[in-house]
């Protein structure tokens, strides 16, 4: 579970984003609570519920960015949104925007596999004083923690343990497997401190760490490094940069990039191969400009343009068979500045190129949309999941 603060801002547009999200039936108002006149009245627009939080946000001119505005997530569907709702609740109460009178947006969003919703709500208390803020992302996440009943530190500390069981023969290859993890880690004296989200959790003697260290030669690891220099080349030609060369690689096949050096200009890398539990230095595999080498192909003959983004469909699809329209769109438009639209026409902005998509694979791309679209109303039955499927033609119903 994680709860993500997001931007603030004193027009509270994140009221806007919301709203424009459940007119295009992606997200849904859950909640709404202490809008006095709007909810009496039942006039209930975005820029009314904006208009009202901006005046009541007005009583404190010291806050200049007054909207406070999070999501709550889970992995895929652990949780429906009404637990959720629950448990949104609840952190309202802990974060300190459970007064009495305090005007609360709650929204549920269907839009990706995590359920998640989004609150929006004033910085300002019904009092017409500052809610406190201090240390606010840190809190956040550790009254998230206190809901679910997490214990950081005992998962720091698994992590650990996990971590020594993989093959490596660095100790930047064993801090590389914990960043795979969601932890940063440096050294203090003989000491490897591990923390996450700023706070120290756990440490372990470097001494240990090294005598769980395994030398392997350069010979006896070139079956695995060949294979995955081939995964790292099919991947990269099916992703737009490394973050979702990264994403697609952990998610498929359980393999994690470590890079070293700048966000937007690291100088090396790691492989964490979690499945075979092994860490590989990257440029033992394939050096990082060609691994980075993500090539956009608008300028190519139209020929050779409308068949090369044919195949490029064909071979997303065939390696991800869940994928939606708007899913692939996001590969498409980078590569090539293509959409597929809802008539299965591949088309770009100025409708230069129309090439109609195999109806094969469309015909699983708008399946897909449909699922995904069930699928956010969360049938908690056979019965319920059965009348969903009828009224979105789904035949399979065990896809829901």
């Amino acid at each position: 579970m994680i709860a993500t603060i997001l931007h603030s801002s004193s027009t509270f547009n994140a009221v806007n984003y919301n709203e424009r999200k459940v007119s295009k039936g992606t997200a849904e108002l859950l909640e709404i609570s202490n809008f006095d006149y709007l909810q009496k009245t039942g006039n209930v627009t975005a820029a009314n519920l904006q208009e009202y939080l901006v005046k009541y946000s007005s009583v404190n001119q010291n806050i200049k960015n007054t909207q406070f505005h999070v999501s709550i997530s889970c992995k895929k569907q652990e949780y429906t949104h009404d637990q959720l709702l629950d448990i949104a609740h609840q952190y309202l109460k802990e974060m300190g925007y459970a007064d009495k009178g305090q005007p609360v947006l709650i929204y549920a969003h269907h839009d990706t596999g995590n359920n998640h919703i989004h609150i929006v709500t004033s910085r300002v208390n019904p009092q017409g004083k500052k809610i406190e803020h201090d240390n606010e992302r840190l809190r956040s996440q550790a009254i998230i923690n206190k809901i679910m009943g997490i214990e950081p530190k005992y998962e720091a500390k698994s992590i650990i343990q996990k971590a020594m069981e993989y093959s490596f023969a660095t100790l930047g290859q064993f801090q590389a497997i914990l960043e795979s993890n969601g932890y940063e880690s440096y050294v203090e004296d003989d000491k490897l401190n591990v923390k996450k989200g700023g706070t120290v959790l756990d440490s372990i003697v470097i001494k240990e760490i090294e005598l769980a260290m395994t030398k392997t030669t350069m010979e006896e690891s070139s079956k695995q490094r060949k294979r995955l220099k081939v995964i790292l080349l099919k991947y990269r030609g099916l992703t737009s940069n490394k973050e979702d060369l990264n994403k697609m690689l952990k998610k498929k096949l359980g393999i994690s990039l470590v890079f070293i050096g700048k966000k937007d200009a690291p100088y090396g890398y790691m492989v964490v191969d979690h499945k075979n539990k092994a860490v590989y230095k990257g440029s033992d595999i394939l050096d990082i400009k060609t691994l980075l080498v993500f090539k956009q192909q608008q300028n190519i003959p139209v020929g050779e343009r409308e068949k090369a983004i044919l195949g490029f469909i064909r071979k997303l699809i065939e390696e991800n068979d869940k994928l939606t329209i708007g899913e692939i769109n996001k590969s498409l438009w980078w590569k090539y500045r293509v959409n597929i639209y809802h008539d299965g026409y591949i088309r770009d902005k100025q409708r230069k190129i129309s090439i109609a998509v195999d109806k094969e694979y469309f015909s699983i791309l708008r399946k897909n949309f449909r699922r995904l679209w069930i699928q956010g109303f969360n049938p908690a039955t056979e019965e319920e999941r059965t009348i969903l499927c009828k009224f979105g033609h789904i035949d399979d119903e065990g896809v829901i």
